[in-house]
């Protein structure tokens, strides 16, 4: 085991939920599991660097997801890391290469690759820890994940670098361990 990760993408439920509730039960799993386990780094998924800062003093590193314009995210980095001195990891990131009848503009296979690419770059120039979402397309994505709409759906199955029939896609060159 690598990590505690608390809650995957908890700000999304903000307004649901109420930030200050959703705080308040991250901090509580906080003190519970390092109660349990002291030997293992505890962190929390946030969707984006917005959030990423929060609970900082709680957590044993920073960890962000990342889906927007890669054209920010260098930005985005340095940004956190002005603002810490813990690790930071880009925990999940990626791109869909669908495109299909529920989205006929989208992304294909070589957008996809084109993206990991540069995404490579910015995160070897920034020294980051990533992991990126995900190997293999999903065959099938559950409702409670995304919802039943299909144009979210079918986006949804596309993120890997495995296609679903066991295919390397092109974004599979740019699986890098630095």
């Amino acid at each position: 085991m690598l990590a505690w990760d608390i809650k995957n993408e908890p700000n999304l439920d903000f307004e649901s939920r109420g930030k200050q509730n959703v705080t308040a039960w991250l901090t509580n799993m906080i003190d519970i599991v390092k109660s349990a386990d002291n030997n293992h780094p505890v962190t929390i998924g946030w969707s984006n660097t917005n959030t990423a800062l929060l609970l900082e003093d709680k957590v044993d590193f920073i960890s962000f997801h990342y889906y927007e314009n890669l054209s920010e995210l260098d930005t985005k980095i340095n940004l956190l890391k002005k603002g810490t001195e813990k690790p930071i990891v880009l925990q999940e990131f990626g791109m869909s290469s669908y495109s299909g009848f529920w989205n006929p503009f989208g992304n294909n296979e070589k957008d996809q690759a084109n993206y990991h690419k540069k995404a490579q770059d910015i995160i070897a120039k920034n020294n980051l820890q990533y992991m990126s979402w995900t190997l293999y397309d999903f065959k099938k994505i559950p409702k409670e994940v995304v919802g039943k709409l299909p144009w979210r759906k079918n986006a949804q199955k596309h993120f890997g670098f495995i296609n679903k029939n066991g295919a390397k896609k092109l974004s599979f060159n740019h699986i890098t361990s630095q």
